[in-house]
């Protein structure tokens, strides 16, 4: 768009969410606007590029703690009556493993596996 142009608050919104997404040249390509136009947004509205990306990461840790909280409590409140192949099963896959460990294979009783830990930042707050 030509200089000195006016633009609305939701092409601005569109130019900032596809600059998070990808990078500023992409987006001031993309929608045809200036690249020091997409910076001036960003500082307007948060104090520049990087700080937006870090208060967006930190919101997606915030998000992945409190659905790791959620498994696990699940996970804990139905360890004592889930049958021991189905715990054995969700700890597999919460490994990352589509195949038994042998060393877990042999399972025969559910109280063999008690506990499911899960490392958290000292400084995280699932419930903030």
């Amino acid at each position: 768009m030509a200089r000195g142009c006016q633009y609305s608050e939701a092409t601005k919104i569109g130019v900032i969410v596809t600059a998070l997404n990808t990078t500023v040249a992409q987006a001031a390509q993309a929608h045809k606007v200036p690249v020091r136009t997409i910076y001036g947004w960003f500082a307007e509205v948060g104090g520049g590029l990087a700080q937006i990306r870090e208060v967006a990461n930190e919101a997606t840790q915030h998000e992945i703690l409190k659905t790791a909280q959620a498994v696990c409590d699940e996970i804990r409140s139905r360890i004592a009556t889930m049958p021991a192949e189905e715990l054995a099963a969700i700890y597999r896959e919460l490994l990352g493993q589509s195949k038994p460990d042998p060393k877990h294979t042999q399972l025969q009783d559910q109280r063999q596996l008690t506990s499911v830990t899960v490392h958290v930042h000292p400084n995280a707050d699932p419930d903030a």
